[in-house]
């Protein structure tokens, strides 16, 4: 067994391994290529949507910045939320 990786991964909303919703808890991304995912150590963390940053759960304080790196968009205060210190795993 590997120790998870700290390299985030981002795809497209229409890619068909966006199961997001669907085997996870989070209400769902719809599948068009202009919305991304972005996951940590294989959670999903946020998703630009419509143009818009979305918090799909708590995202380490820490990685904010290379998530919306990843999704070319910022974080709104209300998904700034969602930003816990302290959540490394």
């Amino acid at each position: 067994e590997q120790p998870p990786s700290e390299e985030l991964i981002t795809i497209s909303a229409a890619d068909p391994v966006n199961l997001v919703g669907i085997i996870t808890p989070h209400a769902k991304v719809p599948s068009t290529a202009h919305h991304r995912i972005t996951y940590w150590n294989g959670v999903p963390l946020a998703a630009r949507q419509g143009g818009e940053f979305r918090a799909l759960g708590e995202i380490p304080e820490e990685l904010l910045p290379r998530v919306e790196e990843a999704l070319g968009v910022r974080a709104s205060r209300e998904a700034s939320s969602l930003v816990q210190p302290g959540l490394d795993q």
